[in-house]
C-alpha cells in the first residue's frame, strides 16, 4: 500500500504511523512484501482486529495498525474487538 510506504517515509526517527485499512493486508499474498517489510525494517505495535463492520454500509473487514519507525521488535500486541 503506497500510502503505508509514503507515511513511513514522511515520519521521523521513532515516529508513529497508523491507519485503518482493510485487514486482507494481514492474509493476503497480494501483500506479503509488505508484511515482510513492515516486521523487517519498522517497529510493529499494535494490530487491532474487528470481529464486526466498522463502518455502516461497508462489507469489508478492518483492521489497524500502528507502527513506529524504528528497529524492529520481537513481539507485538493484538487487540480483537468482539462488538462496538
Amino acid at each position: 500500500m503506497y500510502f503505508v510506504e509514503k507515511g513511513l517515509e514522511l515520519a521521523k526517527d521513532k515516529g508513529l504511523v497508523s491507519y485503518i485499512v482493510s485487514d486482507s493486508w494481514l492474509n493476503s499474498d497480494n501483500f506479503s512484501k509488505m508484511r515482510k517489510s513492515i516486521l523487517s525494517d519498522t517497529s510493529l505495535e499494535t494490530i487491532a482486529v474487528f470481529n464486526y463492520p466498522v463502518f455502516k454500509k461497508v462489507a469489508l473487514e478492518n483492521s489497524i495498525f500502528l507502527i513506529r519507525k524504528q528497529s524492529p521488535k520481537k513481539c507485538f500486541d493484538i487487540v480483537t474487538f468482539s462488538d462496538p
